[in-house]
């Protein structure tokens, strides 16, 4: 099993989103070798700037980050999941809301020929 699948399967065991530090402690609790890089020891801290940095540069496609006003949570994100949000997140708008846009680009336009007109 690689390191990353392991990462993926302590993720699994929370029901909630959590910080990356309890994620990581977490893992190293399970996988205490994983404090253990090419024969030097790191700390806790370390392994998880290495998570967060992976995660920034999307190696985990099934990490989904929450943002929150102070500290970023984490949870898994199944296939399922990942497909029925993104399902969501294209949907069309309707024809009140296409309607009310409309509205709102001719409101500007007006808006920027008066404003050039008094300069």
């Amino acid at each position: 099993m690689s390191k990353i699948d392991k990462y993926i399967k302590v993720l699994k065991t929370f029901e909630q989103p959590v910080t990356i530090m309890e994620w990581t402690k977490r893992i190293v609790e399970n996988y205490p070798a994983m404090l253990i890089q090419t024969n030097k020891k790191i700390t806790v801290s370390e392994l998880a700037t290495a998570i967060r940095s992976k995660i920034l540069v999307g190696e985990f496609s099934h990490v989904e980050v929450i943002n929150s006003e102070y500290l970023s949570k984490v949870r898994y994100v199944s296939n399922a999941t990942k497909s029925q949000k993104s399902n969501q997140s294209i949907k069309k708008p309707d024809r009140n809301q296409v309607a009310e846009l409309n509205t709102i680009v001719k409101e500007l336009a007006l808006l920027v020929d008066k404003l050039k007109k008094s300069y």
